[in-house]
């Protein structure tokens, strides 16, 4: 039997969400398809806005909220993340430019996603070079290829430090095909 306290917060947060729903309606035109959620979010759509395809992902965290469009603010001229078009505090909901699917979805093993990594590289290289900044979640769901480039999105752990996991070793192979390359030139002696 489930607990009363756990059916209340479930009516609660779904609630909240109609709420929400109904709220951030009116800034855009209409819902193309709902996209998978990420752990932050309550949940993201693929929308149109203005005759354009726009990303809205709404939080449940205020913190996370504040960190991603914080983030979006700080890298505002950053050509490898798509561009915020807007953003609501009350609501913690930020509509930003699409720029595709993730590589995740376009391929279906590393092997054919590591095609990618040399504009994953020159992508994030600036990041660091420019920004002093690491994106802290980098995979495959949180990268996406358009017109030749590579583009970062879920900014919600963008920091200074490097703290990323590399659950899929995509820092790893970056580092490796830099390595490789000096191998090549022997540019280390």
């Amino acid at each position: 039997m489930i607990e009363e306290s756990v059916v209340k917060t479930a009516r609660k947060l779904m609630a909240e969400k109609v709420l929400l729903e109904k709220y951030t309606d009116e800034l855009i035109d209409y819902h193309v398809k709902h996209l998978h959620p990420g752990r932050a979010c309550c949940y993201i759509d693929l929308c149109m806005l203005n005759g354009k395809e726009v990303v809205r992902k709404i939080f449940f965290s205020r913190e996370i909220y504040r960190r991603e469009r914080d983030n979006y603010h700080r890298l505002i001229n950053f050509e490898h993340t798509p561009k915020m078009l807007n953003n609501d505090d009350c609501s913690k909901t930020i509509i930003t430019e699409y720029v595709g699917p993730d590589v995740r979805q376009l391929f279906s093993t590393n092997t054919e996603r590591n095609i990618y990594l040399p504009l994953v590289k020159i992508a994030y290289n600036k990041l660091f070079s420019e920004y002093g900044l690491h994106h802290n979640d980098l995979v495959w769901k949180n990268i996406t290829i358009k017109d030749n480039k590579a583009y970062f999105i879920d900014l919600g752990r963008v920091r200074p430090q490097l703290l990323d996991e590399d659950s899929q070793q995509i820092l790893k192979n970056i580092q490796l095909e830099i390595n490789n390359f000096n191998d090549l030139f022997d540019l280390n002696t």
